[in-house]
C-alpha cells in the first residue's frame, strides 16, 4: 500500500528531532536572502508517479505495480572553511551526506508498506544553505478494489489498459 504524503513527513520529524519539526511538503523552492527559512529544515517533494514496467499490465491478482518519486531534501546551516586571517574561504567545509542518509532510509523502512529504495544523492551548495538531496522511490501494488477504499493517491485501471493517476498533496506547515 501506498504511503502518504502525511505518514512521510511525520516519520521524518519523528527521525530529526534536532530539525524542531521543520520538515515541509512542497513543489518547489525560490529561495533569496529575503524569503530565507529557518535552518534546518526537510523539504519533500512528490516529482513523479509511474508505472513499475514489470507490473505495468494487469497481472496476477489484476494488481498494479506503481512507483511514487520523491526529492528529500535537508537544508543546513552552510558552513565555510576559514582561512588563517579569520576570514571565511570562497570553498564549503565538508558535511557528511552519508550518515543523514542512512537516517532518511531507516526512518522510511519503519514504515507499516511501501517499499523505499535509494537512487541517489546531490549535494548542493547555494548561497544560504548546504543542501543534501535524496532522490528516493516508493514501490507500491493496488487494485481498483483498494483504489474504491482509498481513492486518493490511487490507480485507475482504463479499457485501453493505461494508468490514470489522481492525487492529493497535503501543504506543510513550517514552525518557524
Amino acid at each position: 500500500m501506498r504511503q502518504s504524503i502525511d505518514n512521510i513527513l511525520q516519520t521524518l520529524r519523528d527521525s530529526f528531532p534536532e530539525f524542531e519539526g521543520r520538515v515541509v511538503a512542497c513543489s518547489g523552492d525560490v529561495i533569496t536572502k529575503d524569503i530565507l527559512p529557518r535552518l534546518p529544515l526537510i523539504a519533500v517533494q512528490l516529482t513523479g508517479i509511474s508505472a513499475d514496467s514489470v507490473d505495468y499490465k494487469r497481472g496476477v491478482n489484476n494488481r498494479l505495480g506503481l512507483r511514487d518519486e520523491y526529492q528529500i531534501e535537508l537544508w543546513l546551516e552552510p558552513r565555510r572553511i576559514k582561512q588563517k586571517s579569520g576570514l571565511e574561504s570562497p570553498f564549503w567545509s565538508y558535511q557528511d551526506a552519508f550518515s543523514p542518509l542512512m537516517r532518511v532510509m531507516t526512518a522510511l523502512y519503519k514504515l507499516e508498506s511501501g517499499q523505499f529504495e535509494f537512487v541517489e544523492t546531490q549535494i548542493l551548495p547555494a548561497p544560504y544553505a548546504l543542501i543534501f538531496s535524496y532522490k528516493i522511490r516508493q514501490h507500491y501494488l493496488i487494485t481498483p478494489a483498494e483504489c474504491a477504499e482509498e481513492p486518493e493517491g490511487c490507480a485507475v485501471i482504463t479499457p485501453e489498459d493505461t494508468v490514470s493517476l489522481t492525487f492529493t498533496l497535503s501543504k506543510g506547515e513550517m514552525n518557524g
